[in-house]
């Protein structure tokens, strides 16, 4: 009897336990899943502003954001960085996935408060096995 996992995992997680030898396949279902976008921002606030600027820019460099993409397992947002990445790491679903799996991923988005009730109840029987 075979066994199975299934989880919903950052694919810098699920890499990593890739590579320590865990059997692990990228599938997104038909339905869709959430893709989840990281961000950097700079306060309005920063007393520093200049610097944050600088640190942005300096994160955003072809082969910066690739060495940081090989060592995190994480995808980067700059195009240019392919051609410092490694092809197996190019060819992983996980981390670049197709245009078909593309389109069935999505943000996630703040539902209004009218739907609060009805969110919270379907919460609760999920959270309860039914």
């Amino acid at each position: 009897h075979g066994r199975l996992c299934l989880a919903m995992a950052w694919v810098g997680d699920a890499l990593a336990a890739a590579d320590a030898g865990q059997p692990v396949r990228f599938l997104v279902p038909e339905e869709g899943s959430v893709l989840f976008i990281d961000n950097l921002v700079i306060p309005a606030s920063a007393r520093r502003a200049d610097l944050a600027h600088r640190f942005i820019d300096y994160l955003m460099q072809p082969q910066v954001a690739a060495l940081i993409t090989a060592e995190t397992l994480y995808p980067n947002g700059n195009a240019d960085s392919a051609q410092f990445l490694d092809a197996a790491l190019l060819n992983q679903p996980g981390l670049y996935p197709d245009q078909d799996t593309k389109r069935r991923l999505h943000a996630l988005e703040v539902l209004p408060e009218k739907h609060a009730e009805v969110r919270d109840r379907v919460w609760q029987r999920f959270r309860a096995g039914g």
